[in-house]
């Protein structure tokens, strides 16, 4: 993940304004019909796709009650210079 990517995706994670949008839709998406086109928006936004995505991992793929702690934990834990 790169270093920008990372900083935009932590910033939209700590400013509800942003986040709270997403993770409600995260909750209320049909994954197997709606989560294609719900990544698909966010298309050149890097790191809105990532926080999408992570949202939604841990909503269906996880036992985590704290979606938006576990995005930030994934992106904190993930090296930020592993791709460059």
């Amino acid at each position: 993940m790169k270093v920008d990517i990372r900083e935009k995706a932590l910033r939209i994670l700590h400013d509800p304004s942003r986040y709270l949008p997403l993770l409600f839709t995260a909750y209320s998406i049909d994954p197997e019909t709606q989560e294609a086109d719900w990544l698909a928006a966010s298309l050149g936004d890097e790191a809105e796709m990532l926080v999408k995505r992570l949202l939604v991992e841990g909503f269906y793929r996880t036992r985590e009650t704290d979606l938006i702690a576990y995005a930030r934990r994934c992106i904190l834990e993930e090296d930020p210079y592993a791709s460059e």
